[in-house]
């Protein structure tokens, strides 16, 4: 005998920047967004995943006989699993931060109307996107912060007769509930240049080791390799850094551009010192879980 009754069933609506709003793996709105998302009639709580986009990677020096690296961009601030409390029936309104190109910083992914952010009190949450990368003049080649500055950018040494390499930069989450997390990594830093250009600048920076959320086998980004072309020592660009569902692009070697993020909200890789430009950020996402009655 059949139970009677409606159904309940698990239900997953994206907001991807480029294909628009899908419903259940199907696109249901190819609009460029901002989005408008009524929330069902039943459904008083829903659970995000979200990120905000990440940083474009440092531009490169072209100085001679010292040319050093751009820093990596940070990742956008994300959050796995949030649950947050929302009114039936009330319109939400998404936004997904847009990637930071070479210089620029990403942009901020954000959901409005709920009925309360679950960490910073407000009706709106908030996924701040990542730094760029610091550019690599005689003071710069730092790595982007994360957004909320939950994880610093690394620092870069002066040019000096022994180039060191970038510093690496932190990655950090903080627990929040039973299940949800929320983490940011900030950008790696350029190598130092040799002060008269007769020896190999230094790598780029790169993270010390796998975060705890990614598998040791993951294809983490590395730092650019430094080098020198005779006449000028050029150092390598940052890693950029890698987000919860996104990796940083790798830095460029001497003289060449940072490579781009790939998935959702990792920060792009430092330029190569000598002229070259930092890689691009990847977008922010924002996915929404619920269960509602047939």
């Amino acid at each position: 005998m059949a139970l009677g009754g409606p159904v309940v069933r698990q239900h997953y609506v994206e907001f991807i920047v480029g294909t628009g709003v899908k419903l259940d793996g199907i696109v249901t709105d190819a609009s460029g967004g901002p989005w408008t998302w009524v929330v069902p009639n039943d459904v008083s709580q829903i659970f995000v995943t979200g990120v905000g986009a990440g940083g474009g990677g440092g531009n490169s020096s072209a100085a001679s006989p010292s040319a050093r690296g751009g820093g990596g961009g940070g990742s956008g601030f994300g959050a796995v699993f949030l649950q947050c409390a929302v009114a039936p029936g009330k319109s939400l309104v998404v936004t997904v931060g847009a990637k930071g190109t070479a210089g620029v910083a990403g942009g901020a992914s954000t959901v409005t109307n709920l009925v309360n952010s679950p960490f910073d009190n407000t009706t709106t949450l908030d996924f701040k996107g990542g730094a760029t990368g610091g550019a690599g003049t005689a003071a710069g080649g730092n790595g982007g912060a994360s957004g909320y500055n939950v994880s610093g950018g690394g620092a870069t040494a002066a040019n000096s007769a022994t180039p060191a390499v970038g510093g690496s930069a932190s990655f950090n989450y903080i627990p929040m509930r039973a299940i949800a997390f929320m983490s940011g990594a900030g950008g790696n830093a350029a190598g130092s240049a040799n002060t008269t250009g007769s020896s190999a600048g230094a790598n780029g920076g790169t993270h010390t080791s796998s975060p705890w959320l990614y598998s040791d086998l993951a294809d983490l980004p590395s730092g650019g390799v430094g080098d020198s072309t005779g006449s000028v020592s050029r150092s390598g660009g940052g890693a950029g850094g890698s987000s919860i569902i996104g990796y940083g692009g790798d830095g460029g070697a001497g003289g060449s551009n940072g490579g781009n993020a790939t998935g959702y909200g990792a920060g792009g890789g430092g330029a190569g010192g000598n002229g070259a430009t930092g890689g691009n950020g990847s977008d922010g996402y924002v996915g929404i879980f619920y269960w509602s009655a047939d």
